[in-house]
This record gives structure tokens, sequence and C-alpha cells, in this order.
């Protein structure tokens, strides 16, 4: 999918992350609406990260012991959902360096703090009993997600509650 609006670390923007964020369509375009009780926060979060110059892998090789096995087939690789996106950031090295830039903030607000200079940054949950959340933080500090809710500028609270998420900024 090309990208109408796209950047990169040498230029974070609050109202350019925004703009690449909001070119999706997350509260309209099919690719990301809720379909027989499947829901594709992960997809937005995937197609978001690359519009915005920074890695969030879609699928994951190796043995493959995250994520769902590409077509059943036993292939090598795999779907990465939400709790697979959230194993991969909590895995790699939080200085930013070795992690593919991105490194875990210390709360919300710090979250928020970031994005609001134009830093992409993520909230995820992971869900031990099924599937997690992953949603992009605009720089006004709310949501930007697909989900059982999808859109923009949509409060914290209205999506991960009290759940413990993690919050993930991009160098």
């Amino acid at each position: 999918m090309p990208f109408a609006r796209s950047f990169g670390s040498s230029a974070r923007d609050p109202a350019t992350y925004d703009a690449v964020l909001e070119q999706f369509g997350f509260d309209s375009a099919p690719r990301y609406q809720p379909t027989n009780g499947a829901t594709y926060c992960a997809t937005a979060a995937e197609d978001a990260a690359a519009a915005c110059g920074v890695v969030l892998p879609k699928v994951y090789g190796a043995n493959c012991h995250v994520g769902k096995p590409i077509n059943g087939d036993g292939s090598p690789f795999c779907y990465l959902q939400a709790n697979d996106l959230q194993d991969w950031l909590a895995s790699i090295d939080g200085s930013g360096v070795g992690g593919h830039g991105w490194v875990e903030a210390e709360s919300l607000a710090d979250a928020q703090a970031k994005a609001s200079l134009g830093y992409p940054t993520l909230a995820t949950y992971k869900n031990p009993a099924g599937h997690g959340h992953i949603a992009f933080i605009m720089s006004d500090g709310t949501l930007a997600q697909a989900g059982a809710k999808c859109g923009y500028h949509i409060p914290f609270g209205e999506v991960f509650g009290a759940l413990p998420a993690r919050f993930w900024y991009h160098l």
C-alpha cells in the first residue's frame, strides 16, 4: 500500500505525525473494520509504523514461537498479533539502538509527552487469556486505532481503561 505521507526520524513533527496516522482512515476503511468477530489493531499499527518509517514486524520467522502460522501450513513464518507485538517490543534492546529504535516509556504521561513531539508512540496490552491490543498515541495524547472501536482522537481510558498497558516510543 503506498502512503500519501510518511516521515523518518529526522522529521519529527506532531502535525506531520498525526497526518501520517490519519491517512489510513482507521474509522472507515474496510481493511480495519471488525469482521466476523475479528479485529485488526495489529494490521493498523503495522501499516502506520511503516508509514512512520519505523520497524514493527508483520511476520516473524525462525521457529515461529510467537504468532499464528501463515496459512496453517507449518510455514516458519507467523502473522503477529497484538500480544505478539508486545512480546517483540519487550524482547528487543530497550536502548533504542539494538531494538530497532523502540524504547519503553516509563508511563502513559511519558508516552504522551513523546507523542506530543511527533515521536511514533504505541500503547500495548498483552491479554494472558486472549487477544491483546495495540494502538498509536497521537500528538494530543489520544489514540489512533483499529479494533472493536476504530478511529482517531479516542480517549485512552475508553480503550484501555485500567488494563496494565505498556508504552513505547521510537527514537
